[in-house]
C-alpha cells in the first residue's frame, strides 16, 4: 500500500523518492507549499499600500 504510494508520487513528480536528492526535492516542495500563504492572505512579504496623509500635514 505505501509502495503503491510512493510510485504514484514519483509518477506524479517525475523524479525518485529513492535517493537522498529526491527526498531532498519533495521535503523542500512539501515546506514551500505549507508557508505559501492563502489566497487572498497577505504574506509576511507582502508589499503594502502607503501610509495616507492628511491634508496640509
Amino acid at each position: 500500500m505505501l509502495a503503491a504510494r510512493i510510485a504514484r508520487a514519483e509518477a506524479a513528480l517525475g523524479f525518485s523518492l529513492a535517493d537522498s536528492a529526491g527526498r531532498l526535492r519533495a521535503h523542500l516542495a512539501m515546506r514551500l507549499v505549507r508557508l505559501r500563504p492563502a489566497a487572498g492572505e497577505a504574506g509576511p512579504g507582502a508589499a503594502r499600500p502607503p501610509a495616507r496623509r492628511r491634508p496640509g500635514g
